[in-house]
């Protein structure tokens, strides 16, 4: 630990021993919230949505399993080829924690000859995953549905193959970058050298800087394995060759624990942070989108009361103007018999 985070500890606790010198009364207040928040946490859970997007043939499918030690069973929510877009939520008992998993899986995008559709699909399902949230967000019982917090994704893993970072990447990373926190994953690390993983790495954080893609952490190395640990004959998870076992779940290969790391233990409430930072975006753009409208329809509301009330006295008033004018000739005849008669008594 470093001298910065020995000190922060340091002041923390100085802070919390002040804090209970000087208030005597209240003293076990730290531990009760923490209890009342572990008592909702075991009562509620938590939940994480992963989506994961890249080329065909990378792993995609068997990280999703390997992250939380299970295997998915997919149902189709989205098609738009014959390979949709898979959607599976399940539900793990975590030490005692109900632990909500959604996992989104999509096609790799060498099985799309038309790219641009491919890219369409994947920004489309995003967008719509903002839309859903802003229905919520509008329901009467938003404070009390959790299912909220599982809406929207928290996080995308974008699938780098191996020694080349290509620029159909760059592009499609361009277009999730504020849509979307991302992690980029390098995929089948056991086939670059550990000095070639940590060059790829660098090359792939540079073109990131250069394109000013926004991410939520640094490239993950990973080793993807659909061979799990088997206790009865010893045998580690990861991809067995004539030479032996690169082991997926082995942090001197792999960068697999690490990332489970961030995504659970570490990174899960930033996570959740940045996904409420990208639908108030969302949110502020439909809502400055409403302005002009309201103005619009405020407007023709007060037009069509002015006609409305035009229509409805127009009728008395045309009555009333008649009246006033007939009155006004038989005045002004009246006025003129009286000269005539004066002008005639006169002479």
């Amino acid at each position: 630990m470093s001298a910065g985070g020995e000190n922060g500890m340091a002041g923390s606790t100085a802070i919390v021993a002040a804090s209970a010198s000087k208030y005597p009364e209240l003293s076990g207040v730290r531990d009760g919230l923490l209890n009342q928040r572990l008592a909702e946490l075991n009562r509620k859970g938590e939940s994480i949505s992963v989506m994961v997007v890249g080329d065909c043939g990378l792993g995609k499918s068997t990280l999703l399993s390997n992250l939380f030690a299970k295997r998915t069973s997919y149902e189709h929510k989205m098609e738009p080829t014959k390979r949709g877009i898979r959607d599976s939520v399940e539900t793990l008992e975590i030490e005692g924690v109900p632990f909500k998993v959604r996992l989104i899986d999509t096609p790799g995008y060498g099985d799309y000859p038309n790219l641009n559709k491919h890219f369409k699909s994947i920004t489309k399902y995003l967008d719509q995953e903002m839309v859903e949230m802003y229905k919520r967000e509008k329901s009467p019982t938003v404070l009390s549905a959790f299912s909220w917090v599982i809406e929207g994704i928290d996080v995308l893993l974008y699938f780098i193959s191996p020694h080349r970072l290509k620029q159909v990447d760059i592009d499609l990373l361009k277009k999730l970058s504020g849509k979307v926190t991302i992690i980029p994953v390098l995929a089948k690390a056991d086939t670059m050298t550990p000095k070639e993983c940590q060059d790829f790495k660098r090359a792939v954080m540079d073109a990131i800087d250069r394109e000013s893609i926004k991410i939520f952490h640094e490239p993950f190395a990973v080793i993807s394995s659909e061979n799990s640990h088997d206790s009865t004959t010893s045998r580690s998870s990861g991809r067995t060759y004539p030479w032996g076992t690169a082991e997926s779940e082995n942090e001197e290969f792999s960068d697999l624990p690490a990332l489970r790391r961030c995504l659970v233990y570490d990174g899960l409430t930033g996570l959740h942070s940045e996904k409420v930072k990208i639908y108030e975006e969302y949110r502020k753009k439909q809502l400055r989108g409403l302005r002009p409208l309201r103005r619009m329809l405020r407007l023709a509301v007060r037009t069509a009361i002015q006609v409305g009330v035009v229509a409805l006295i127009f009728p008395y008033a045309k009555e009333a103007f008649v009246e006033w004018r007939d009155n006004e000739e038989e005045e002004r005849n009246t006025k003129q018999n009286d000269r005539y008669r004066r002008s005639r008594w006169n002479s």
